[in-house]
């Protein structure tokens, strides 16, 4: 079960109160000896470090990271047609804001990672469709964007990704990652378009929207980890 945790920031006379960080209890291990070995932390990205990944890539970071899972909650960029009023002129110009600041994070963090972190990132993003991941995932590979890590835990070399056609890679991978039984659990339409429709305002959710958030976060991550992050699968 993926649970996407969307923190706000509190401003208070100019100041930015951040949220504390949220400690995962101990009854939610899988194996409660666990607790003893790890504990790790939920926290807000915040506007400085969007994704929360920047010091999980940086090198020489205490908390650097050789594979990371990066969940987006995020929908995309929606300019909006009309501002009649200040506020919603504010408020637009600092979705905008936010929005460079994580294509900015993701090109160096995730496009550029082969020359600039070389780290196993399996990135995905609310406004992913499963059905489209492992054709990007080709075109990564064909482009040269993959880490050689990633491409020999695949049982491939570059000289013989240089060799295949997209095609021949997307068939490839989709022996070796038995892509037929993942596509079994991709959401339908119907359940992308209601996840699509969730805001990031902290209102309440629906039962709906928390089921269709649960079904695509589930069939991302699977996904993704399977392609980016092969070294931690069994």
């Amino acid at each position: 079960m993926i649970i996407f945790l969307l923190v706000g920031l509190l401003w208070h006379h100019h100041v930015c109160l951040l949220p504390l960080p949220i400690k995962i209890a101990k009854s939610y291990y899988q194996n409660s000896q666990d607790y003893k070995l790890i504990n790790p932390t939920l926290i807000d990205g915040g506007v400085y470090d969007n994704q929360g990944i920047h010091k999980l890539t940086h090198h020489g970071s205490v908390y650097e990271c050789e594979n990371i899972i990066v969940s987006d909650a995020g929908t995309g960029f929606k300019p909006l047609t009309q501002m009649n009023n200040t506020l919603m002129l504010l408020i637009q110009t600092s979705e905008l804001f936010m929005n460079r600041i994580k294509n900015i994070q993701f090109i160096n963090n995730v496009i550029l990672n082969k020359y600039l972190g070389k780290k196993s990132i399996a990135y995905l993003s609310l406004a992913y469709d499963p059905k489209t991941c492992l054709s990007y995932f080709a075109n990564y590979a064909k482009g040269g964007q993959l880490t050689s890590t990633i491409i020999e835990a695949h049982g491939l070399s570059e000289e013989e990704i240089a060799k295949m056609t997209k095609q021949e890679i997307t068939a490839y991978m989709e022996q070796r990652i038995n892509y037929g039984e993942l596509q079994k659990s991709f959401p339908n339409n119907n359940v992308l378009k209601v996840a699509l429709g969730v805001g990031t305002n902290l209102t309440a959710l629906s039962y709906e929207q928390i089921e269709a958030l649960m079904a695509v976060a589930e069939s991302l991550t699977e996904l993704q980890v399977r392609l980016y992050c092969p070294n931690i699968i069994k």
